[in-house]
């Protein structure tokens, strides 16, 4: 007989059925800003990792609609780490498109479209400006979800 215990599918290695109804039981019960925290952290960790690219606006805007969402029903403390690493996070979105933008070269699998942008431009909220920014005339600053 094998020491290997029984598993699904029978491949070695992988969880018992046991074991996936064991975990599915401790993730349903887990609190809610626990799965939040996680689910934020990867789309923040996301933006980081595709800084200067089409595809971290993407996910910087992502990351702010569900943490819209999920904001009233987070902790404080958890909801102020959020906002501070998406203000990081926005700063240095607009530094990295100045550096990308100096080599107009595409860079594979980032989304298309979106718009334009060059190293004067800066991240903001919406109705808000960067600093420094004209109070007259059109704006060509990026606002998430735009």
């Amino acid at each position: 007989m094998s020491d290997v215990p029984p598993t699904m599918g029978g491949m070695p290695g992988q969880p018992s059925e046991e074991q996936l109804r064991a975990a599915l039981m401790e993730m349903r019960n887990s609190p809610l800003d626990a799965m939040a925290a996680q689910v934020l952290q990867i789309l923040l960790e996301g933006v980081q990792i595709k800084l200067g690219r089409r595809d971290a606006r993407l996910l910087l805007d992502a990351t702010v609609k569900v943490f819209d969402h999920l904001r009233p029903h987070l902790d404080p403390n958890l909801s102020g780490q959020v906002e501070q690493a998406v203000a990081q996070l926005r700063l240095a979105q607009v530094e990295a498109e100045a550096e990308v933008n100096a080599d107009p070269t595409p860079e594979p699998n980032d989304v298309a479209g979106g718009p334009a942008v060059t190293g004067d431009q800066a991240l903001s909220a919406p109705g808000q400006s960067a600093p420094g920014a004209a109070a007259s005339g059109p704006s060509r600053l990026w606002t998430p979800g735009t």
